[in-house]
């Protein structure tokens, strides 16, 4: 082993790097590959593109630094998500200014933080108007909810700085895993110099054609393999098995043979031993859009909190029945019994009113009652659905809540997770309040049953 830097010719001082960055949950890490100066300076210059890449995979993930998320509504006001409490706060409150017939002026602030919104307004006021500011007339309209749903940018773009990232992943496992440096040297050379002329990584399995990540994975994959026939040796990469990358390393091979593979997961970092089987021959097959891997890891991290729920509502009931069991005789039968029954009751419950897409068996009677009850509608069938409840715009209807009279104002429609492959939409009913004006929401499903209206799934296509 040696003991100088893989970057540069100083020695090893202990300074601990880790492979997959600690910004997106990487745990492989190593105090014999990388010095103090290079370590500091990658964690400058590379690392950061990494974090700025994932940023809304960390949040949705809830991994490290990534808990605060901006989202935009349909206006393009800015707002804050807290993944731990949920709570959305607005990034900044913004003032218009409004000139009336009469010459007065009026300023106008809308948010969902009241201190932020009269600072804002002060602010704006005082700039304009001085001293006089203070005489002006003031009034608050609060409105229910936000003008339309919430969404976020969530897309990753390449760059020659996250290619070098990603070339600095390889070769440091290279490395970490005892290779000799001699085969990879003048590509460690140009990453110790920043050097984006290395040679192009090709981003392959867009649509998971060269690898099909297992049941709800969501994981970091480092590859290292040779090929004697072709007399390479070539590494593959996949970070949150969305970007996924693939170059050959070393040509003219004709060493020992090489087989090293890190897997774990990049939520609960744990290291996963399933065989690593890659098509190759579907690595030509080349695109820069991730949206489908994107959205397929939505779907398993939904998964994975249904699971999740589950497990914890398996607990509550067992410990409410221990509970209830502790001190009456029964037999082991029966206690054993009787929680299976209770156990499938809750997870059914959960799983009809919570989240039925997390199963993919139903049949298409049941799939239409789930789409109904959940307000979910095909997205190619909106025009039919449009059609059908078109009669009710512009309709004043009582909301139980407040008991105030409310116009229906639009529906609105929120990307929904794709049923049975189709893509489809949650939709929503927009409100405007008879009494102030403000605005509220409601899934379209609980209008239509407020109403009686009938259940009839042969005819709503649209479901």
């Amino acid at each position: 082993m040696q003991d100088t830097c893989i970057f540069c010719p100083q020695t090893l001082d202990g300074s601990d790097e880790h492979i997959i960055p600690e910004s997106i949950n990487g745990k492989l890490h190593s105090k014999s590959i990388i010095c103090s100066r290079c370590n500091n300076l990658f964690g400058t210059r590379l690392d950061p593109v990494v974090k700025e890449t994932f940023g809304f995979l960390l949040h949705v993930l809830k991994i490290g630094s990534g808990r605060k998320l901006e989202v935009y509504d349909e206006d393009g006001g800015a707002y804050h998500v807290d993944n731990q409490t949920g709570r959305v706060t607005m990034v900044k409150a913004e003032v218009t200014v409004e000139k009336l017939q009469d010459g007065k002026m009026r300023l106008s602030v809308q948010g969902n933080d009241e201190k932020k919104v009269v600072i804002a307004l002060a602010k704006k006021a005082i700039r304009m108007f001085g001293r006089a500011a203070m005489k002006g007339e003031f009034s608050i309209k609060r409105e229910l909810g936000f003008r339309g749903p919430l969404s976020a940018h969530a897309e990753i773009r390449l760059s020659p700085k996250l290619h070098l990232m990603l070339y600095k992943i390889l070769l440091e496992f290279w490395c970490h895993s005892g290779l000799e440096r001699k085969w990879i040297i003048s590509l460690l050379n140009k990453i110790g110099r920043f050097d984006e002329e290395v040679p192009e990584l090709q981003i392959c399995n867009t649509e998971h054609q060269v690898r099909m990540p297992v049941g709800d994975e969501i994981s970091h994959l480092i590859v290292i393999r040779s090929d004697h026939e072709k007399k390479i040796v070539y590494g593959y990469l996949e970070l949150f098995n969305t970007l996924c990358a693939y170059t050959v390393l070393v040509e003219g091979y004709e060493g020992d043979q090489i087989d090293l593979v890190y897997h774990q997961d990049a939520v609960n970092s744990k290291v996963l031993n399933n065989p690593i089987v890659l098509n190759l021959e579907k690595i030509t097959e080349t695109s820069d859009d991730f949206q489908h891997n994107l959205n397929k890891l939505f779907i398993r991290e939904e998964d994975r909190r249904v699971k999740a729920h589950i497990f914890e509502i398996g607990n509550r009931v067992k410990k409410e029945m221990d509970i209830e069991f502790a001190n009456v005789e029964i037999s082991k039968e029966a206690y054993d019994r009787a929680l299976v029954e209770r156990l499938a009751q809750a997870a059914a419950e959960y799983m009809t009113w919570t989240n039925p897409y997390a199963f993919t068996d139903h049949d298409t009677q049941n799939l239409k009652k789930i789409n109904y009850l959940h307000s979910v509608i095909i997205a190619d069938r909106k025009a039919d659905f449009e059609f059908f409840y078109q009669q009710f715009i512009g309709k004043e209807f009582l909301i139980e809540d407040t008991k105030i009279s409310h116009v229906l104002e639009k529906f609105i429609y929120s990307d929904h997770r794709p049923v049975n492959e189709k893509p489809t939409y949650k939709v929503y009913c927009c409100y405007i309040s008879r009494k102030d004006g403000s605005i509220s929401y409601g899934l379209a499903s609980n209008l239509f049953h407020s109403l009686g209206m009938p259940f009839m799934p042969e005819a709503f296509t649209w479901l």
